[in-house]
């Protein structure tokens, strides 16, 4: 095989590589998964109620649809997803969109009390498990 019919191939995948897909949004959760979407609105709370105390701090930006926050902890649920790489979930699909919105709840709900962090954990799985 010539180096000039592997350019296009290897332009192609270069550029599904660097494709960037949307995130589950937030009017997504609410319908399909109401139970997680209660979960996301109770991390919201708790970071907004830190921005009233806490004036010095840029405020935390919200989703225009729900007006829950978009940035719990430092994690951005609005940032783009890259390509998965080797693992067998689509970047595109919907499981791959729950199950990093769920990695992502689970990182926003650290904040260094253990026992606080435990009880936000479970509710973020407990929420995810009873997806139904």
């Amino acid at each position: 095989m010539s180096s000039a019919a592997a350019s296009p191939a290897a332009a192609a995948a270069a550029a599904t590589a660097a494709a960037k897909v949307p995130p589950l949004s937030l009017s997504t959760l609410k319908t399909r998964y109401p139970n997680l979407y209660q979960a996301y609105s109770q991390l919201s709370a708790r970071q907004l109620n830190c921005d009233g105390m806490m004036s010095e701090m840029d405020p935390t930006p919200t989703d225009a649809a729900t007006g829950l926050a978009t940035k719990i902890m430092f994690i951005d649920f609005t940032q783009q997803l890259t390509d998965n790489g080797d693992s067998p979930l689509k970047t595109e699909s919907d499981g791959n969109k729950f199950c990093i919105f769920l990695w992502k709840m689970l990182d926003a709900s650290e904040s260094g009390s253990i026992g606080g962090d435990a009880c936000r954990f479970f509710d973020a799985l407990y929420a995810a498990f009873r997806i139904s």
